[in-house]
């Protein structure tokens, strides 16, 4: 997460992926790399890794929230707004109260046209 939070988002995929390697059900890595994939603008990586990061916490869904926020925000960027809409929609169906599903949400309907 350091290097995330540096701006080092190629060195953070690199560290992520060793990780993921280490151990391939590692939900907090696919989680994370999924938030660098959306720094550089590879939105198709982000989705994929937000699946599955999803995919692992199904006993935890509380821990899927951020998964779930960051794959509608890469469905968004993606100019797939339904998809986007769904995961807004799964995020609050886990934390009704949790505003940036609500706006990403409004935002994503709005594109809708």
């Amino acid at each position: 997460m350091e290097k995330i939070q540096l701006g080092n988002f190629q060195d953070a995929i690199e560290n992520f992926t060793q990780a993921i390697e280490n151990e391939i059900n590692l939900r907090s890595a696919y989680s994370n790399r999924c938030l660098a994939f959306l720094q550089v603008q590879e939105y198709q990586n982000a989705v994929k890794d937000c699946t599955r990061a999803i995919e692992i916490s199904d006993n935890l869904r509380t821990q899927s929230i951020e998964a779930y926020i960051n794959r509608g925000l890469a469905h968004y960027r993606l100019g797939e707004f339904d998809a986007a809409v769904v995961d807004y929609n799964q995020a609050l169906a886990i934390k009704p109260h949790e505003f940036r599903a609500y706006y990403n949400r409004g935002v994503a309907n709005a594109a809708k046209g």
